[in-house]
């Protein structure tokens, strides 16, 4: 098991919230993977990998880190899987061959950013398509005071529209961010059209200053081509939902709170302790400081007796009285 550094995502690692976001852009990814030859750049782990190859053709997952890249290939094993190591701005794979290429949440990390984008275009064939992630730096470090130390770039918005398409000619973006909520939809086929509507329940607590809107992404998932295949316009039409059945976001939650109580009870408990320590711990250092005084009383009482005069005229006295008292052993 590789160590959570928060550097990569870590199935089981850094609750709920991160599982949602990174999930669901891969099985974004995976809908696009369908009988295709697909690389994912920057694998990591593996976990995003084996989840395109349940749908893909093919799948090669790129790792530069040798500890993930040994942990992927020794965790997961399909046919048409593997994993090499390789940086994703110069990799060590043949060119033109991939119908996909995924690169999610890599590109921030990289230096010669460019250059790991002309290597993806590099590596499709020409009707090829990049799913690239990255967090937008407004909503994910500006509206939060908040610095990865992992990050060398981050983009806006605009930013990285602009980036993407000096090698893309087509690119969509969608936006993404992990909220909490509850769905309602019609069952009787009857009534308009389904549409998206967000309700915002009013705050509890005050909100944090800086803090963004609900629906600003904070994520930014980009679907880009070299040449038009309609991917792009239908998934910038698309509103994606990732669903979580089994509830286990709230379940975190719920075991949060439950484990937050037991230790704020705990806390209690041990602090009751503690006071009781305390005061034993007083008493028995007045007692230490009584017996101590008392000691050097009796100390000095004892040094002054026999400096006395009346200590040393006795003398010869206490010499007789123990001579009297001495009794030769029998033979």
């Amino acid at each position: 098991m590789i160590e959570w550094t928060g550097e990569r995502f870590i199935p089981g690692e850094g609750g709920a919230a991160i599982l949602y976001e990174h999930a669901h852009r891969y099985h974004l990814a995976q809908s696009l993977a369908t009988g295709k030859r697909v690389v994912d750049l920057a694998s990591g782990e593996g976990y995003g990998s084996e989840l395109l190859s349940q749908a893909a053709r093919s799948v090669i997952g790129v790792e530069i880190d040798s500890e993930a890249l040994a942990h992927a290939t020794t965790k997961y094993r399909r046919d048409n899987l593997r994993f090499v190591g390789g940086d994703i701005r110069r990799t060590p794979l043949r060119g033109n061959q991939f119908d996909l290429a995924v690169c999610l949440e890599a590109i921030e990390h990289v230096t010669g950013q460019e250059e790991a984008l002309v290597e993806a275009r590099r590596l499709l064939r020409d009707d090829g398509v990049l799913v690239i992630s990255t967090p937008e730096r407004k909503e994910y470090s500006d509206s939060r005071d908040f610095t990865n130390d992992f990050h060398e770039h981050e983009f806006y918005l605009d930013e990285f529209r602009q980036f993407l398409e000096r090698v893309f000619p087509h690119v969509a973006i969608l936006g993404q961010r992990v909220v909490s909520a509850s769905a309602l939809w019609p069952l009787d086929g009857r009534g308009a059209p389904f549409r998206l509507e967000t309700t915002t329940v009013p705050a509890s607590r005050p909100a944090r200053e800086g803090h963004g809107s609900p629906l600003a992404p904070q994520f930014c998932v980009a679907i880009c081509s070299g040449e038009t295949t309609g991917t792009d316009e239908r998934l910038a039409r698309t509103v994606s939902v990732f669903m979580d059945a089994d509830q286990s976001f709230v379940a975190e939650h719920d075991d949060a709170v439950e484990t937050h109580a037991g230790l704020k009870q705990r806390v209690l408990e041990l602090e009751t302790h503690d006071e009781l320590l305390l005061s034993v711990k007083s008493k028995l250092e007045q007692e230490r400081e009584h017996w101590a005084h008392r000691a050097q009383t009796l100390s000095q009482e004892n040094a002054a007796l026999k400096s006395s005069v009346s200590w040393r005229v006795t003398r010869p006295l206490r010499a007789l009285s123990r001579l009297r008292s001495w009794r030769p052993r029998a033979s």
